[in-house]
């Protein structure tokens, strides 16, 4: 578990930077980068991310309750 979220963090930052810099960018005749698309993107990130940090949170309510259980 330690050892992968690291390397999640990592996806994370160079997706975003990906995006950030295709909108740096402003392709205007690429619609694949185009800005507005990537609006919806950064959304889209923005509650992935979210979602992994409640899910994350989840896991590790999950694990602590299992280590109180296992102690008894």
């Amino acid at each position: 578990m330690d050892a992968i979220l690291p390397q999640v963090i990592l996806e994370l930052f160079t997706t975003f930077k990906v995006v950030h810099n295709a909108k740096l960018r402003g392709d205007k005749n690429n619609e694949k980068y185009s800005y507005k698309k990537m609006k919806g993107v950064q959304k889209d990130m923005i509650n992935i991310i979210i979602g992994m940090v409640v899910f994350l949170l989840f896991i590790l309510i999950i694990a602590a309750l299992l280590k109180s259980l296992v102690k008894i």
